[in-house]
C-alpha cells in the first residue's frame, strides 16, 4: 500500500473535488462515517455506558471529528463536543458545527469554558482526537498544546482521526502531540505515522477510506510503500520438487567471538531454516571447539579463513558477517575485500557495521545489504539518533544513494531503503522481538535468501516479513521468548506465506 506525505495527500483531496466534482462536504461525511465505524467496532464497550467527547478544531480533521459526533448522537449515545481552535466562520467544518449545534449536542469552548472542557475530558470513557491534522507545518500552538496534555492524563481510550494532533511531515520528538490508543487514518497511510519517534504515539492504526475515485489514490512509482505479508508470497519461489543442497545456495556466515559466540550461531541457524541449501560458520578459533555440538546442521570452520579470498567467492554465494565478530584488523580487511572486490550478495550486521563506519572507503559491492539499528546508523552517517528516530528517510536516502547498499534500519517499525531512494516500511511493533540476539536472526533469514537467489530488496523485504511473522507466531505460542526458540518458526511462516 502506498504511504502518502500531507501534500501528497491534499492534491489527491483536490483532484477528487477538481477532476471529478466531488463536493468536499461529501468527502467528509464519507471520512466521518467510516472513522464512526471502526471507532465503535473497536470501543462498543467503553461508549456504551459512558459519554464520548470529540474534540474538534476548526479544519477539516475537526470537521471530520464532527460528522462522527453527530451521527453518534443520533443513534442514542451519549456525546459532547469541545472546540479547539478558532470560531467556524466557513467551509464544511462550519456547517457540519452547525448541525452538531441544531441537534442539541452539549458543546464546550477550550478557551471559553476551559475547567468545564478539562471536567468533561475526566469523566469521558471515549475521547476522539480531531484537534489538528497532517497539514501541521510544526508544533501545535501552546492552547492546543495544552489540550492535549489535558486528553492524555483523562485515563479514557484516545482515538485520533487520520493523525495524532501534534504530528505532521516536520514532528520532532520534542513537540507535543495526542498519544492515541488508536488512530484512524484517511484514504491512505501518512508517512509520518511511521516515524520510529512519532509511531509510539499512534496506537493501533486501521485506513479507512473516504469514498475517494479508485484513480486519484493510484501513484505510480512511489517513494514510500507500506510493507504487506502478500509481498513475500510474490517475491519468494519455493524449492522445486528436483532440488538438492548445492541448488538451494551456500552462504558463508562470518560471526562469533569470545562471549558472543551465539551471536554465529543464531545468524547461522536463521540462514539454513530460510531455503539457503547449506551454510558454513566461521567463528574466532578460541571458541570454535565449543561451537561444534551447536551447530549439527551448519558447517563449521576457523577465521580466519584458510581458502584464499578468491576461493571463497567460488564457493560462496552470499556472506553474513558482523554479529557477534567483534574488531580485528584481520575482520576489517576481509570485510574490505567483500566491499570493493565483489559484487557476491553481502549482510553487514552489528559488529560489521562498526567495522564499516571505521573503514570509510568508497562501496563497490552493489549487492549489499547492512541492518543497523537507529544508534548503529547514526553512527555510520554521523548524526544524532534523535533525528534518525524523528524521520529516517532524509539520511536514508542520502547514504544509499551514495552507497549503492540496500538499508534495514531495525527498530519497532523497520524501513527499507534501497539505492534508488525507495522506502518500504513494515510496521510490526512486537515487543517480544526486543530481544538479545533477534537482530542476529534477521541478518541470517537475509542472507539465507541471498545465498537461495533472491535479489537485495526482495530479500531484504522478505526477510524482515519472515522475521516479523515468526515473531508473532512465536510470542502467540510461547509469550515473552528468548531468540532461540524464535529459530523453529522461521521455516514454518515461509511455508505458510506461500500457501497464503
Amino acid at each position: 500500500m502506498i504511504i502518502v506525505d500531507s501534500d501528497t495527500m491534499a492534491a489527491i483531496d483536490k483532484r477528487a473535488r477538481e477532476d471529478f466534482a466531488y463536493p468536499g462536504i461529501l468527502l467528509m461525511e464519507n471520512a466521518g462515517l467510516n472513522s464512526l465505524r471502526i471507532l465503535e467496532e473497536n470501543t462498543l464497550h467503553l461508549y456504551s455506558s459512558g459519554n464520548t467527547v470529540f474534540v474538534c478544531g476548526s479544519g477539516n480533521n475537526g470537521g471530520d471529528a464532527l460528522v462522527m459526533a453527530r451521527h453518534h448522537f443520533i443513534r442514542g449515545y451519549k456525546c459532547s463536543i469541545i472546540t479547539a481552535g478558532s470560531a467556524y466562520k466557513e467551509g464544511h467544518a462550519k456547517i457540519n458545527f452547525e448541525l452538531c449545534r441544531n441537534l442539541g449536542i452539549k458543546i464546550l469552548d477550550w478557551k471559553k469554558e476551559k475547567n468545564e472542557s478539562v471536567e468533561e475530558l475526566r469523566k469521558s470513557r471515549v475521547i476522539v482526537d480531531g484537534i489538528a491534522g497532517t497539514g501541521l507545518k510544526g508544533p501545535l500552538r501552546e492552547r492546543e498544546a495544552e489540550l492535549c496534555d489535558e486528553i492524555n492524563s483523562s485515563g479514557s481510550f484516545i482515538c485520533s482521526v487520520d493523525i495524532p494532533s501534534g504530528i505532521g511531515d516536520n514532528f520532532k520528538n520534542s513537540f507535543k502531540s495526542v498519544n492515541a490508543d488508536l488512530t484512524i487514518t484517511i484514504g491512505l497511510p501518512k508517512t509520518s505515522l511511521y516515524y520510529p519517534s512519532a509511531r509510539k504515539r499512534c496506537g493501533r492504526i486501521i485506513i479507512t477510506g473516504a469514498a475517494f475515485p479508485p484513480s486519484v489514490l493510484s501513484i505510480d512509482n512511489p517513494s514510500f510503500v507500506l510493507i504487506e505479508k502478500d509481498m513475500a508470497n510474490r517475491y519468494i519461489n519455493l524449492p522445486p520438487h528436483w532440488s538438492y543442497k548445492n541448488s538451494r545456495g551456500h552462504a558463508a556466515v562470518f560471526a562469533g567471538s569470545r562471549g558472543k559466540s551465539g551471536a554465529g550461531v543464531l545468524s547461522s541457524r536463521a540462514a539454513l531454516k530460510s531455503l539457503a541449501g547449506l551454510v558454513t560458520l566461521y567463528t574466532d578459533k578460541e571458541i570454535y571447539s565449543s561451537l561444534i555440538s551447536s551447530v549439527t546442521a551448519v558447517m563449521l570452520d576457523s577465521f580466519p579463513p584458510q581458502k584464499p579470498f578468491n576461493e571463497l567467492l567460488k564457493t560462496y554465494d552470499a556472506f553474513i558477517t558482523g554479529p557477534g565478530w567483534g574488531f580485528e584488523n584481520e575482520k576489517k580487511a576481509l570485510l574490505e575485500r567483500l566491499l570493493l572486490e565483489t559484487d557476491k550478495p553481502l549482510v553487514i550486521d552489528a559488529d560489521g557495521i562498526a567495522l564499516l563506519s571505521a573503514l570509510k572507503i568508497r562501496f563497490k559491492n552493489k549487492n549489499c545489504i547492512i541492518t543497523p539499528h537507529p544508534g548503529e546508523f547514526a553512527a555510520l552517517v554521523q548524526v544524532p539518533a534523535d533525528d534518525i528516530l524523528d524521520n529516517p528517510a532524509p539520511y536514508l536516502k542520502s547514504f544509499c544513494s551514495k552507497t549503492g547498499i540496500t538499508a534495514v534500519l531495525k527498530s519497532h517499525v523497520t524501513w527499507i531503503c534501497t539505492p534508488e531512494g525507495k522506502i518500504k516500511i513494515l510496521d510490526s511493533m512486537n515487543p517480544a522481538l526486543a530481544t538479545a540476539g533477534s537482530g542476529d536472526i534477521l541478518a541470517g533469514i537475509i542472507g539465507g535468501l541471498l545465498a537461495y537467489g533472491l535479489p537485495p530488496e526482495k530479500a531484504a523485504v522478505s526477510g524482515v516479513i519472515i522475521h516479523s511473522e515468526a515473531g508473532k507466531k512465536c510470542y502467540n505460542e510461547k509469550g515473552y521468548f528468548a531468540s532461540d526458540e524464535l529459530l523453529d518458526f522461521i521455516s514454518l511462516v515461509i511455508k505458510e506465506i506461500k500457501q497464503a
